[in-house]
C-alpha cells in the first residue's frame, strides 16, 4: 500500500513546523525522514499515523482517506513506534498480545511462535513471560518494535528506534527489521540521527517539507 501526503501543514503553539509537506512511501520502500532538531519530524510521524490532526492537506493510503477506511483499521496499517514505547506494567506477553484483542484485529490471533522468534532475534530470548517493569530503555524499545512487527503493518513509522542500543544490538535489530519488512513488502519511514543506520536501511531520504534529498 502507498502512503501519500499532499500539502500537509502542522502548526503547534503558534509555530508552523511543517508547511506543504508532499511525499509518498511505496510498498517495500525504506525512506529516511530528515530535518534539523525541532523541525517537526516526530510531529509529522504522529500525524501520518493518525495520532494528531493535520492543519492543512490530506493523507491517504492507496487513495483512501483514514476517515473512509476507519481510524482503527488505518492505525493498524500505518503504525508508529515512538523511541520510548508505552508498555503496560505487565508481562511482555500481555503487551505483545494487546493489539490482537482490539476489534480492528479482525479475528487475527496472537502469533506466539513468531513472537518468541522475534524476541530471540533482537536479544530477548525466553523473556516472553517476564514483566516490563524492570526493562531498560533499550529493552523496551525492542519490545515495542517486536509488538509493531507482529501486527504486520503496511507502513511502519519509526522514531529513533535504536537510540538506546549498543552498536551490536542495533545491528541485530536492523537485520530483523529489514528481513520482516521485506517479507511483508511493507514501507518504512524512519527518523534516525545515526547516519550509518540510514545508509544501511534506506533507499532514499525526504525532508519534513517533502523535498527529496
Amino acid at each position: 500500500m502507498t502512503l501519500v501526503a499532499e500539502g500537509v501543514s502542522l502548526v503547534r503553539g503558534g509555530r508552523t513546523l511543517v508547511s506543504g509537506g508532499r511525499f509518498q512511501i511505496k510498498p517495500g520502500e525504506r525512506v529516511a525522514l530528515t530535518g534539523p532538531s525541532g523541525s517537526g519530524k516526530t510531529t509529522l510521524l504522529r500525524a501520518l499515523a493518525g495520532l494528531i490532526d493535520v492543519d492543512e492537506g490530506t493523507i491517504t493510503l492507496d487513495g483512501v482517506t483514514p476517515e473512509s477506511l476507519g481510524w482503527p483499521a488505518y492505525r493498524r496499517r500505518v503504525l508508529y513506534v515512538h523511541q520510548r514505547p508505552v508498555l503496560r506494567d505487565a508481562s511482555i506477553r500481555t503487551n505483545l498480545e494487546e493489539p490482537f484483542t482490539y476489534r480492528s484485529a479482525d479475528g487475527a490471533t496472537f502469533p506466539e511462535a513468531q513472537a518468541r522468534s522475534l524476541l530471540a532475534d533482537v536479544g530477548l530470548a525466553d523473556r516472553l513471560e517476564h514483566g516490563t517493569r524492570t526493562l531498560s530503555v533499550g529493552e523496551a524499545q525492542r519490545v515495542g518494535l517486536v509488538r509493531a512487527l507482529l501486527v504486520s503493518p503496511q507502513i511502519l513509522l519509526l522514531d529513533e528506534p535504536t537510540s538506546a542500543l549498543d552498536t551490536e544490538t542495533a545491528s541485530r535489530v536492523e537485520t530483523v527489521l529489514a528481513r520482516t519488512l521485506d517479507a511483508y513488502e511493507a514501507g518504512l519511514l524512519i527518523v534516525s540521527h545515526d547516519e550509518a543506520q540510514v545508509a544501511r536501511l534506506c533507499t532514499r531520504r525526504v525532508s519534513v517539507a517533502g523535498e527529496v534529498e
